[in-house]
Formats: structure tokens, C-alpha cells, sequence
């Protein structure tokens, strides 16, 4: 059908989500702007709708059985239903914003706060009951910050949160538990990020009551952030829940389809309109049956071939045909007469948005006024905003007057924009455009060249008019956030507070028409206070953006704060986003501004630390880190000496042997921003220097402790302390001195509630030291913990890490195959959420694993995966899928295979470099050298032998430090070597203890079974064998193993189901 202004086919699509079982529905909609739009109906009204069945009457149209149903589900919805009408579903809708899309300025998640605004209605229709039930929900699965999270995203849900939230709780906890020692720029990612994990929290907790259906509108418009929120809600939702989005094919696709394609979702298109639909819509539009229109054949094939059959399109023509007295009821026929020669002869085309124009210019000037601003604000359009605008505009009255004074001025204005079709009035005080192009429309009446200018006139008086004006107490509106830019007094909760990005954006789009030294400033400061409540970091880089095009070289004389604020705003926003020549162009200013201040250089050289850190160029960040320690005063040795390290740590240890829990936990706070920027530097030069020099490593743990105990508690008291054990540990000392400090760390971290460390001091903890101290199966929920609060609050980093390390725990755990089946389609999810490609490398690896073991896919050979893993990942993760794959290769005999992998890359040596500390490299050196053993049984090597030998040495200094995780190792590695010395008695000793230790480990207590068992072929124990081969069986079962229990079956089956005499059959091999 010919679109609105152009050609193309709109399409409906529903489908339904596999995995959560909800009704999920995505529509292209190029003629029209919403579902309700296709309902043929008298188009100044509500759609009908039949009571009885709830049915729409009638649905015309392409799409079939499953558009209408759709339609049914939209068309229950009225502009202002009965309370009694909302019971039983809850529906929903927001529309994105064209203008928003092509300026580049606009409110961050407005659309989604629409429809939520329109969910919380519906709720408060409903009784007192429902409503404190869908409240208790969200206040036990959401804590105060995440409230605080979430109503400053989505305004509109604090009306249900503050049920049981009260504000001062919001404001005073939730302040609390922000990490004041970060900048803007880190806590609006780490938010950002957490939003996520919020709005997750939510859907759950709505999506369990009466069916929703959220209908989002012209989808085309939706920024990369919104598409990205979208698909987060959609796949967060659970039963009943139905998802209705409209776009036009012909608008921009690849944002939407790069980020909601894998959605499962069906896509049914419309065609345009069929002859008798035409007909029908025309008869509706005129409120007549189709028989009472004359020459209505005619009439319908004009109407048809100059809309293209579009529903929008035909209304507003039939409604201009009306207008121009082209249609004429007659009343004494009872029938409308139709002029089709003159009909012929209008200039009625396929530009609806001439046709729009057209209409609007024979308005009222007051309606042109209203439709003008309107379309200036956006979509939605606040009743309160509104009246405060049109009293300045077009009243040009500066008096001040109640909120609900102006909004009658409002409501008044846009009667016969409503009247005719223009508008939709919502009754939570908004309005809002009935089609995109009437937007469009209503924006072309203001001349190109008067727009930037109209867009600061809009700012100007909101900005005045909020000094003054209160805020109703029932209108939905966010709290105030204290920032260091804005002026004293300003942010009160108000118009300022309500509307801060409205105001912001329409300076932003206007800002080039200031010329007033002060009003510059102060339009910066709304950039940069609207850049920091930006939960989206690339509506904050439009904000901080705008703000750097203002500042002029005079202000860093008479507005420094705000100058410094703009540019470090600016860089840290860049290093977010990954622009690393635009975040040190901004860091060189700060540089040459600021040489006096050395907090803000430090804080400078912190963020490019950092973000060049995060990318990878660890040796840059080395030396600017270094840079930055020598400004501190500290100055690390490049040539470090193993008697520096020693006499360095001793005095450390005995400094902290001064200190016992208490007196560490009753430390004070750090507060001076030098000191917190400081030691920041040196606990991220720790981490890099293990990556560029790890000889400095001990020295930058042992002055982050020292620091820390100095000056008190601050968000990297936590990670020295964690650093430190874990040094201890890695240098030989004892397991105890070292479980002392992380459980020091970890009580901190709980005390002051520092979650940004804590994937990071999970990794150095329960990773390492806990590892060696307890079972491998207490570690791995802490771990999977800390993976989440990683995601949650933005330290990609450390959680992308600690996934790593869970995954080897939870597999190397012996809990059953299932729950970690389970647990990594989930993390696959939000490591592709986030991009973390290497750890996605990692999941698919252990994906591959237990589909191997549990017989999902066949045991291949993994030789010449080496070579691109290389390619395409980093050293750590090489080396985790290295240590899978010989795991996997020793326990299906695929022994060539093993001994390449062990032979490459997985050696003790290198492996302790990835992972030293932990208790993996002890484990892997304990499969690389039974693999050598298996090859050792076929051909005996006295230098292989040596070789294993210096293994068994090593694994028995891995027992002392790890007794209960490591011993049956050990035991299990002494037998092969002592058979292989043809010592049997000794041996069958070994494997006996090696079972004994292994209880609890499942995986570890078949292997010790299965090789006692062959033992005991070798012995010509029929009957051991027997016993010893089918317990292995069971228990591979019972692992979840069902291919390992396969194979053994397989491989011993002259034993198991054999008759005597065949055992001796079976060769030497593992």
C-alpha cells in the first residue's frame, strides 16, 4: 500500500517467547501510527467495541484471525475506562519521538516512562488491596538505591514505590549506599548497567498478576539505549504478557533489527487496504451505513487510489473533504450527498502532511499555539507544562498562578485540538499527538529558521517559571539530586526538578541562539546537570556535548568548578563509550588547566587509566599510571629485587599484626578526595602491573595496604586487603595468615556496602584463598553472587573474570552436570548483553563440555582450535579451555589428543601465571601428568617417569596447603606411579585412599573407581574389576555423565558382560 507520504507495506507481527512463554509482538506499521488506528470506526471517538464479546466491530484489514485478536486486545482500551473496564488486563502504550531521533536531544527512557505512567493508573483504579500487594512485591525484591535507580529512569513508578517507600527513605538510604568516591560519569554507567537488572526485578514482579499488553508506537524513532531497554523488558516478562510494536519498513531498521532480531517474534505485514474495507472505514468515519452514500463505488476508488488505502490517510481526507463541503448530509434523505466532480477536481494528493498543514492553518491561533509548543516538547505533553507555556507564549502573562490554574488553561486550549482528531488526552494529565505526522505537521508551522530560537524560548520560561511554582503533591515527579554545577537553590523539588530534560532539551536545541555571556552559563549547567541524571551514556555525551560547545577559555577564571566539571564530565562519558582521542582531548584540558590541583589531575589521569586499561592497552595505562603514582610522591623501582619484596613484606606483616578485626572495622571513612583518588591509582596499577611487570606487583599491594591503614576505610580498603592475602598465599605463607585478611576484606565490603569490589575481592578470596580451605562446592555460590553484583553495578571487568573462575569451580565442584547446564545459558545472556566476548568464548567452551559428557554431542577431536583461540582471545582464556579440553580428552581416552593439549599450553608454569593463587593449576597439573601416566602404561620412559615423579612432589605441596581438596589427587597420581614401579601392594593402598578422599567429589570418586578397576584387570581381579567399573558407571551417572558412563560401559565390556578368561583381553591402556 502507498505510505503516508511514500510506498510500502505495513506489517503486524505476534509471536510467542520460548522460554518464559510470553506473548511477545512486534509490528511494522508504515500507514499507521498505533494498533487502535486500523479500527474502523467514527475515528472522533473511542474504536467500538462489542460488550458482550469484547470483540472489534469490524475488523478490516489485512493480517487474518491472529490480527484480530491483537486488535481486540487494543480496542478493550479506552481513553478513560471504568474501573471496572480495567479488570481482568492492563493495557499500556508510549510513542517514540522523531524529533528526538534526528536532534539527538531528548530524555532519556520518556517513552517507557509514558507507558509505565499509564500502567500506574491503571493500578490506581484498582482496589487498595491490589495495589499494596503489587507495592510489597516491589519492596521486597528492590532495595532503596534500586528504587532510586528506577524512578529516576521511569518518574512514573514512584506513585506505586512510594506506597511503601517514603521519600526520606528514598533520598537518605539511597545516598548511602552511593559510592561517593567515584565521578558522575562512573556511577552513571554503573546505573545505567543496574537498570537493567532493576527493570528485570520489575517485570517479574508485575507480569505475574492480570494479563499486559504493551503497545510501544513507531519504533523507528527508538534510540540504540531504548531498543536495548525494550529488549531487556521483553525478555524479563513472564506470563500474561503481550508486547505490540509498530514501525515503518521504510525508516531506518538496522538499530532495531541489530538489537531486537533475536527476539522471537513473527512478523504478519498489512497490506493496504482492501476496495470494500475502504468503503466500510469511509462509511464508519461518517458514522453511516455504506448503503447511505451516495455514488459510494465512486467515491471509495478516489479515496482508495489517492491514500494508497493507508486508514490514517483516509480519515484525514475524508475529514478535509467534509471541511470543504464536499460532503453534505442531507436530512431529508437521511444520506450524504457527494459532489465527485468537484471532489475530482481538489488537489487532495498523497503528502498527508500538506493535507495536516493545511487543516492547522484555518485553526484558531490559540490551537496552532498549543499544537506548535506540543510539538516542540514531544510526544506526551504535561497539562502543568503546557498551561505555563501558553500563559507565556500566547497570553504573554508573566503572573504566577497554581499549578491546577494552568492546567486548566491546558485543558481549555486543547479542546478542538481534540475535537478534531489531532490530540489524545490520558487521564494521568497528558497529551499527546494521535500520529507522528501530525507532529511533523504541527512543528512545520513554526519557519525553519525560527525553530532553534522557539526551542530556547520554551527553556527560558520553564526555567523562569520554576522559581516559583510549586508542584502539586499528586503529580509524579523525581527527586532532587545535589550537584556540584548546579546553582544554590535551584534544584528544589519544582519545575526545575520535574523537568529538568525537557528544559535541558530544549536549550539543546536552541543553545546556538544564545548570545548572553550568562545565560550561556547557565544553559552549560543544565547540560551538565541533565548529562548526570542521564541514566544513558549516550544521551549524556548529547548533553555534555552541548555544554563543551559553550564553554569559552574566560570562564576557567571565573567559573572553574563548572569548567572542570564540563571537561572531566565530558572525558569520563568518552572513556564509557570507548572514544579514547576525544576522552584525552578532554584530559589534556584538565591538564593545562588545573596543574595547581592535584586531586583533579590525579582524578584525570585515573580515568585514562582506566579506560585504556579496559581496552587492552595495558602498557599506555602502565605509564601513565606511573606518572600518576610519581605525582603522589610514590616511586616504584623499575628494577625490583627479590630482598626489597622480602623486607617490604616483613614490615607490612608486622604492621598488621597491630591491627585485629575490630579495630580495622571501627576505622573512619576516607573523605579527602586526594587520598581517595590515590589509592584508586595504585589497586588499578596493581592489576595492570600483572599483566606489564609483575615483579612491581607485591609493591603496589604492600603501599595499597599501608595506604589504607593509614588513612582509613575507602571502596579499595576491600580489595588491598584480598590483594594482599592473596600475595601471602602465592608467596608461601600460611593458608590461615592469608584467610584472615580476606575474611577482613569481605566483612569491610559488607560493613560499608562497597559493592563495586565485589567481584573483584570474590576472585581474590573465595578464588583462591577459601579455594584451598573449604570444599570447591562452598565457593561457588559466593562466586556466582558476586558474578551478578559485578553485571549489576558495571564492574564488567571483575565479573567477566569471576565468571570465569565460578565456571571451573562449579564444574570441578562434582555437583551434578544439570545445574551448571542450567546456570550458562543465563550467563551467555548477560555476557552478550554486555559484549564480554572472551568470556562468552569461555561459556561456549563449558557448554561443549557438559554437552559431551551428557551425551547432547559427540566427543570430537579439539586439535587446530588452538590456533584461532589465540586469534581471538587472551592468554587466561586459552588457557581455561585448554584445561577443559584435557579433561575432557584424558576421561574419553582420546590420549593424543591430551598429551598435545598438556604439551602446548597447559603446564603448570603457565597456567599458575593465569591463575596463580587458585588451586586450578595444581588440579591441572594432576590430568596433565595421569595423562602422561596412561601413555607411561604403554610405554614405559624412565624420563617420563622423572617427569611425574617432580609431579607428585608438586601435588604434595598443593595437599599441604589444601589437604581436603587435594588429597585424592595425589593418592590417585602416587598409585599410577607406584604400578607403573610394579609396586602393586602400595598401589592398590593408593587407590583405596584416593577414593576414600574423594567422597563428596563425585566426578573424582568414578575416576578413582574406574582406575582401581583397571587395576584390578591388570591384577586379573575379574570380580574387583567388576565391582570397582560399575560403581564408576553409577556414579558418571549419577554426575549426570550419561556419555562417560557409555564409554566405560563400552570400553570394559568384556569385563562387565564378558565370560572368565576374556579380562586378560583387555590391553594396558586408560
Amino acid at each position: 500500500m502507498n505510505e503516508i507520504g511514500g510506498t510500502g507495506a505495513p506489517s503486524f507481527s505476534r509471536a510467542t517467547e520460548k522460554t518464559t512463554a510470553i506473548c511477545t509482538t512486534a509490528v511494522k506499521d508504515p500507514g499507521a501510527s498505533g494498533v487502535r488506528r486500523f479500527i474502523p470506526d467514527s475515528l472522533r471517538g473511542p474504536p467500538r467495541v462489542d460488550e458482550e464479546t469484547h470483540r472489534v466491530v469490524p475488523a478490516r484489514g489485512g493480517g487474518g484471525t491472529p490480527l484480530r485478536r491483537a486488535l481486540a486486545v487494543a480496542a478493550v482500551r479506552s481513553p478513560s475506562p471504568d474501573p471496572d473496564d480495567v479488570v481482568g488486563h492492563v493495557f499500556v502504550d508510549g510513542k517514540f519521538d522523531r524529533l528526538s531521533y534526528s536532534s539527538s536531544a531528548a530524555r532519556p527512557y520518556a517513552v517507557f516512562s509514558s507507558a509505565f505512567a499509564e500502567y500506574c493508573s491503571a493500578l490506581e483504579t484498582r482496589d487498595e488491596i491490589t495495589r499494596r500487594e503489587v507495592s510489597s512485591v516491589l519492596q521486597k525484591e528492590l532495595s532503596p538505591d534500586e528504587v532510586n535507580i528506577l524512578t529516576d529512569a521511569i518518574p512514573s513508578l514512584q506513585t506505586i514505590l512510594e506506597m511503601d517507600f517514603g521519600r526520606t527513605k528514598l533520598d537518605h538510604k539511597c545516598r548511602e549506599n552511593v559510592d561517593e568516591d567515584v565521578t558522575s560519569s562512573e556511577n552513571e554507567n554503573r546505573t545505567g548497567n543496574r537498570l537493567k537488572f532493576v527493570i528485570k526485578k520489575v517485570m517479574a514482579a508485575i507480569c505475574n498478576g492480570d494479563p499486559i499488553c504493551f503497545l510501544l508506537d513507531d519504533v523507528q524513532w527508538a534510540s540504540q539505549s531504548d531498543l536495548e531497554l525494550l529488549k531487556m523488558l521483553i525478555k524479563s516478562a513472564k506470563n500474561p504478557c503481550m508486547f505490540i510494536l509498530t514501525r515503518r519498513s521504510q525508516e531506518p531498521s538496522h538499530l532495531f533489527n541489530s538489537i531486537i532480531g533475536d527476539v522471537c517474534a513473527t512478523e504478519i505485514s498489512l497490506c493496504s487496504l482492501r476496495r470494500d474495507a475502504v468503503r466500510n472505514l469511509i462509511a464508519s468515519t461518517l458514522s453511516t451505513p455504506s448503503r447511505c452514500l451516495k455514488e459510494a463505488d465512486e467515491l471509495t476508488a478516489f479515496v482508495s487510489s489517492t491514500t494508497g488505502g493507508n486508514p490514517f490517510f483516509i480519515r484525514q481526507a475524508v475529514l478535509t473533504l467534509l471541511e470543504k463541503g464536499l460532503l453534505l448530509f442531507n436530512e431529508e434523505s437521511s444520506s450524504w450527498d457527494v459532489n465527485m466532480v468537484a471532489i475530482k477536481d481538489t488537489n487532495i494528493n498523497n503528502d498527508v502532511v500538506a493535507l495536516l498543514l493545511d487543516k492547522m492553518a484555518r485553526l484558531p491561533e490559540l490551537t496552532q499555539s498549543t499544537l506548535k509548543i506540543c510539538a516542540c516538547i514531544g510526544t506526551d505533553t504535561d497539562f502543568l507544562l503546557l498551561g505555563v507555556l501558553l500563559k507565556r507564549l500566547h497570553f504573554d502573562d508573566d503572573n504566577d498562578y497554581l499549578a491546577t490554574e494552568y492546567e486548566d488553561v491546558a485543558r481549555n486550549a486543547l479542546v478542538l485540538a481534540l475535537d478534531e482528531g489531532l490530540l489524545v488526552e490520558h487521564k494521568d494529565g497528558r497529551a499527546s499527538f494521535l500520529h507522528d505526522r501530525i507532529q511533523e505537521s504541527a512543528y512545520s508551522l513554526i519557519e525553519d529558521d525560527a525553530k532553534g530560537a522557539y526551542h530556547l524560548q520554551i527553556g527560558r520560561i520553564l526555567l523562569q517559571a520554576g522559581k516559583n511554582l510549586r508542584v502539586p503533591n499528586r503529580s509524579v515527579h523525581s527527586r532532587s539530586r545535589k550537584r556540584p554545577s548546579w546553582p544554590p537553590g535551584s534544584m528544589e523539588d519544582g519545575v526545575h526538578n520535574r523537568y529538568l530534560f525537557t528544559i535541558a532539551v530544549q536549550f539543546a536545541r536552541g543553545y546556538k541562539s544564545i548570545t548572553l555571556p550568562s545565560e550561556k552559563i547557565s544553559a552549560a549547567r543544565i547540560f551538565v546537570a541533565a548529562g548526570h541524571r542521564s541514566q544513558d551514556a549516550l544521551a549524556s555525551k548529547d548533553f555534555y556535548t552541548r555544554a563543551r560547545d559553550l564553554l569559552d577559555i574566560s570562564w576557567w577564571k571565573e567559573e572553574f568548578n563548572l569548567c572542570v566539571d564540563i571537561s572531566m564530565s565530558s572525558a569520563e562519558n568518552a572513556a564509557v563509550l570507548g572514544l579514547v582521542d576525544e576522552m584525552k582531548a578532554n584530559l589534556s584540558v584538565i591538564h593545562e588547566y588545573c596543574r595547581g590541583e592535584k586531586a583533579l589531575v590525579l582524578r584525570a589521569y585515573l580515568i585514562e587509566i582506566k579506560s585504556l586499561y579496559a581496552r587492552d592497552m595495558s602498557k599506555e595505562a602502565y605509564e601513565i599510571g606511573m606518572r600518576g603514582l610519581e605525582l603522589c610522591g610514590i616511586r616504584i623501582p623499575r628494577n625490583v629485587f627479590m630482598p626489597k619484596i622480602i623486607a617490604g613484606l616483613a614490615r607490612t606483616r608486622t604492621m598488621m599484626k597491630k591491627y585485629d578485626h575490630e579495630s580495622v572495622l571501627k576505622m573512619p571513612v576516607v573523605e579527602d578526595e586526594e587520598t581517595i583518588v590515590k589509592l584508586q591509582i595504585i589497586a588499578q596499577m596493581a592489576f595492570i602491573s600483572v599483566d606489564v611487570n609483575r615483579k612491581v606487583l607485591p609493591f603496589m599491594c604492600i603501599i595499597a595496604l599501608r595506604l589504607s591503614m593509614r588513612e582509613g576505610i575507602s571502596e579499595v580498603t576491600p580489595t588491598a586487603l584480598a590483594i594482599y592475602a592473596s600475595l601471602l598465599i602465592k608467596l608461601g605463607f600460611a593458608i590461615k595468615e592469608g584467610a584472615q585478611l580476606a575474611t577482613l576484606a569481605l566483612e569491610v565490603q559488607a560493613l560499608h556496602r562497597y559493592e563495586s569490589s565485589v567481584a573483584n575481592v570474590a576472585i581474590l578470596s573465595y578464588g583462591t584463598i577459601f579455594g584451598f580451605m573449604k570444599p570447591l562446592e562452598d565457593c561457588v555460590k559466593p562466586l556466582g553472587d558476586a558474578v551478578r553484583i559485578g553485571l549489576r553495578v558495571g564492574d564488567m571487568t571483575h565479573a567477566a573474570s569471576c565468571c570465569n573462575i565460578y565456571l571451573l569451580f562449579r564444574f570441578f565442584s562434582g555437583q551434578h552436570l544439570s545445574y551448571l547446564a542450567t546456570a550458562l545459558p543465563k550467563l551467555d545472556a548477560d555476557m552478550k548483553e554486555f559484549n564480554l566476548t572472551r568470556t562468552l568464548v569461555v561459556i561456549e567452551a563449558f557448554q561443549s563440555m557438559v554437552s559431551i559428557l551428557t551425551g547432547k554431542t559427540p566427543c570430537v577431536s579439539f586439535a587446530g582450535t588452538e590456533d584461532h583461540l589465540t586469534y581471538q582471545t587472551g592468554d587466561i582464556v586459552n588457557q581455561l579451555i585448554n584445561f577443559g579440553q584435557l579433561f575432557i580428552a584424558y576421561l574419553f581416552g582420546d590420549l593424543e589428543v591430551a598429551l598435545g593439549l598438556s604439551s602446548m599450553a597447559v603446564n603448570l608454569g603457565s597456567f599458575r601465571e593465569v591463575l596463580g593463587g587458585t588451586i586450578f593449576p595444581y588440579i591441572c597439573e594432576f590430568y596433565r601428568s595421569m595423562t602422561q601416566m596412561s601413555i607411561l602404561h604403554l610405554q614405559p620412559c624412565k624420563k617420563g617417569l622423572s617427569m611425574v615423579k617432580k609431579s607428585i612432589k608438586v601435588l604434595r605441596s598443593g595437599r599441604k596447603k589444601s589437604p581436603g581438596n587435594l588429597s585424592h589427587h595425589v593418592c590417585l597420581l602416587e598409585a599410577e606411579y607406584a604400578f607403573a614401579q610394579r609396586n602393586f601392594d602400595s598401589a592398590e593402598r593408593l587407590y583405596l585412599e584416593a577414593i576414600h578422599h574423594a567422597t563428596g567429589v563425585i566426578h573424582e570418586y568414578a575416576l578413582g573407581c574406574e582406575r582401581l578397576g583397571w587395576f584390578y584387570i591388570q591384577r586379573a581381579n575379574r570380580e574387583s574389576a567388576q565391582e570397582q567399573l560399575e560403581k564408576a558407571r553409577l556414579l558418571y551417572l549419577k554426575w549426570g555423565a550419561k556419555a562417560k558412563a557409555e564409554h566405560l560401559e563400552k570400553k570394559y565390556s568384556q569385563i562387565t558382560k564378558g565370560k572368565k578368561g576374556q579380562e586378560l583381553f583387555i590391553i594396558n591402556g586408560i
